[in-house]
């Protein structure tokens, strides 16, 4: 899911360099990043959703799996946001140019605040897990 995310994302920036961003071209490359950012949700929830499954098997704390749902729900916010942003953005006029720029604006700083909250229960659920998996040496000895 990863690697075709990487492609729609090339896609699409080929699309809007080298065709331009008016009419067809413009229209392709708009779903084509509404396609990437799909997929990078997509690979958002899977990884939110194995990690939280792993945390409960280990009996982790509540809050820290909360977290994980939390992640989860603010980035489907900002992709549903910025999803808005692509629709305006073809209707043309200023005033949904104008628009799609306030409200990608905020959902850049929401997408900001996501990322470090991503990254801070990355670092908090591995450090849950590793508290709860034995050591190397203890795996190796019951081989």
């Amino acid at each position: 899911m990863v690697i075709a995310g990487l492609v729609t994302n090339l896609a699409a920036s080929l699309v809007s360099a080298y065709a331009g961003a008016e009419g067809f071209a413009g229209i392709c490359s708009s779903i084509l990043s509404i396609a990437t950012d799909v997929l990078s949700l997509a690979s958002l929830y899977f990884v939110c959703i194995t990690t939280n499954r792993l945390l409960k098997e280990t009996a982790a704390a509540e809050n820290l799996i909360d977290r994980g749902i939390v992640v989860w729900k603010l980035n489907v916010v900002c992709t549903v946001i910025l999803l808005v942003c692509y629709l305006l953005r073809m209707i043309p006029g200023n005033i949904a140019v104008i628009i799609a720029g306030y409200l990608a604006i905020f959902a850049v700083i929401a997408q900001i605040i996501g990322t470090v909250l991503y990254i801070l229960y990355l670092r908090n659920a591995y450090r849950a897990l590793e508290a709860a998996v034995p050591p190397e040496e203890e795996v190796q000895q019951m081989m």
